[in-house]
């Protein structure tokens, strides 16, 4: 069994299974724990399974108990269903916060790309002030790709010379391990730059 993150595990059997039958147990056997087979993304040899509840953050620390109740391999050699195999196994104890590359494009987009896998990107995870009066909020929008772990952050009107901002990434944004590690807050100095037109004489 291997985390992949706070809402994903990975079960590796010793042979290919059946996608359809048995169970897969994570902690206590209750409902919200309880999945059938048919519900995860099973690949041969490989489930992997997204889970309803996030796990707990002591598992990094201490065993969780994974049972597969049912689950049959091509011949149809069942596990027991009704005793089940039990597995103890621990999430990485990630304790190292999630890190930020914030850079402009060339067609004044500011693009904020992470090291890693975060939990959500939201408004309230970022402010965009003027350099030269950080009174002055900057009216922005945004979007975040968690395929490719990038945000990208627009200016709703850009400027008509070129403006220094500063870009605020808060401490409200958590990787997806089970320690939820929350990034260092920090400002960045960004430059949107507008040319300066040509006059012809």
């Amino acid at each position: 069994v291997t985390v992949i993150d706070r809402t994903h595990l990975s079960i590796l059997f010793n042979e290919t299974i059946n996608k359809t039958e048995g169970r897969i147990i994570v902690g206590e056997d209750t409902a919200m724990n309880s999945y059938n087979t048919a519900e995860a993304v099973v690949t041969d040899k490989t489930a992997v399974l997204e889970l309803e509840a996030a796990l707990p953050a002591s598992v990094a620390t201490s065993n969780m108990l994974l049972t597969v109740k049912g689950i049959k391999d091509l011949s149809g050699n069942a596990i027991n269903a009704t005793t089940g195999l039990v597995y103890p196994f621990m999430a990485p104890n990630d304790v190292t916060a999630p890190i930020a590359l914030v850079s402009v494009t060339v067609d004044n987009k500011i693009e904020i790309v992470f090291g890693e896998t975060i939990d959500e990107f939201i408004a309230a995870d970022y402010t965009l002030v003027n350099a030269a009066d950080t009174t002055l909020v900057i009216p922005s929008t945004f979007t975040y790709t968690p395929l490719t772990l990038k945000a990208v952050v627009l200016l709703n009107t850009l400027p008509t010379v070129t403006t220094n901002y500063i870009l605020k990434l808060k401490d409200t944004i958590l990787d997806q391990s089970v320690n939820q590690v929350k990034l260092v807050e920090k400002d960045y100095s960004v430059q949107i730059v507008i040319p300066v037109p040509v006059v012809t004489p």
